[in-house]
């Protein structure tokens, strides 16, 4: 009889911590910073993107609807839900904004609904919209006639692209983000397995994302 119930236990806990690892709500914060010296890069080589990839926009983020930022405890998380900065766990801006050469493109953290199974569960970001006509965005004549064909809009925005994330034993996330910078539009694509609460840098020569994922449940916990 012991040896059933041990043998049940261990079912029962083999069964029901996977699901209680999938069933989290995870919060992630991320912030993407260009480098202000990216002129020096003229020489390299990047492949040019004609237009932009066909990014799903079915997840946006969630704002307040009366325009104000929820400042309580991060305990009933709403998917998608833009956090106030006193629900997130870093203060990423702190890392670039004290280096002149970087410049903040996009910095905001958001509970990111309950991933699981095999699949990419994605949230589309994209940074304020830019005029491709206007003389601040320094394209010259070919890259603007480019654009201008490739869009249907006169605006683009610096940075857009997607941030996915999917829990299985372990925890993944992909990137996928298109920054128009001074050198023209450039692409980057990675996947990678993380750590829970662990800070990660995804590099491009142009431009860079600090990105951490963690549970809900640990969000307020002071740690």
């Amino acid at each position: 009889m012991k040896i059933e119930f041990n043998s049940f236990t261990l079912f029962f806990l083999v069964i029901i911590f996977p699901i209680s690892l999938h069933a989290r709500t995870y919060q992630v914060e991320v912030l993407i910073f260009s480098n202000k010296n990216s002129i020096s890069f003229d020489e390299e080589l990047f492949p040019e993107l004609q237009s932009l990839p066909d990014f799903p926009v079915n997840n946006l983020l969630k704002r307040p609807l009366d325009g104000r930022e929820e400042t309580e405890p991060n305990l009933l998380p709403v998917p998608y839900q833009v956090l106030a900065n006193e629900q997130k766990k870093l203060n990423l801006e702190s890392k670039v904004e004290t280096n002149p050469d970087l410049k903040i493109i996009f910095s905001e953290g958001w509970n990111h609904g309950r991933p699981e199974g095999n699949e990419f569960e994605y949230v589309y970001l994209e940074s304020e919209p830019i005029s491709i006509f206007s003389t601040e965005n320094k394209l010259n004549f070919q890259d603007t006639a480019k654009l201008s064909e490739a869009f249907s809009s006169p605006t683009i925005a610096i940075l857009q692209g997607l941030v996915g994330i999917r829990v299985s034993q372990l925890l993944y996330v992909d990137l996928d983000f298109v920054f128009g910078s001074v050198n023209g539009l450039v692409r980057m694509k990675e996947s990678r397995k993380l750590k829970l609460n662990e800070l990660n840098y995804f590099d491009h020569p142009l431009f860079g994302v600090l990105l951490m994922v963690s549970p809900v449940d640990q969000a307020s916990d002071g740690d």
